[in-house]
């Protein structure tokens, strides 16, 4: 994490230039990623998600309402992914064509989850 980073208005959160001009995501130097990594690399903040896993949740909780936050599978499934659900008290929801062998490892971790199944139907 650099000391002197400065944030950028107008960008996205998270976002901020380090010492050297270099652009930062959650304090991640993206030159130095992208090159170890390459391009097109993607990167993800946990910070920033479960920021928002609780923003969402004590929205709802505020307002009285009673509610169920479910995390659509098939955005971003990975193993990181269902430890922070889990801790977040979030749950979530798949889709058939996704990635149920990794789901099924998962769910210990999470404390509800459901099948959603969609059907094509084709017009004759």
């Amino acid at each position: 994490m650099g000391t002197k980073e400065k944030n950028i208005k107008n960008i996205r959160e998270g976002f901020s230039l380090n010492e050297s001009g270099s652009l930062t995501f959650d304090h991640c130097d993206l030159k130095k990623i992208s090159q170890k990594y390459g391009t097109p690399c993607y990167v993800y903040s946990e910070n920033l998600i479960r920021n928002k896993c609780q923003e969402y949740t004590r929205s709802f909780s505020k307002n009285n309402i009673d509610f169920e936050i479910l995390y659509a599978s098939k955005a971003f499934l990975v193993k990181a992914m269902a430890h922070i659900l889990y801790d977040e008290g979030l749950s979530w929801i798949s889709l058939p064509e996704g990635n149920y062998i990794l789901l099924f490892q998962q769910i210990s971790l999470l404390k509800k989850y459901f099948f959603m199944e969609i059907t094509n139907q084709k017009q004759k």
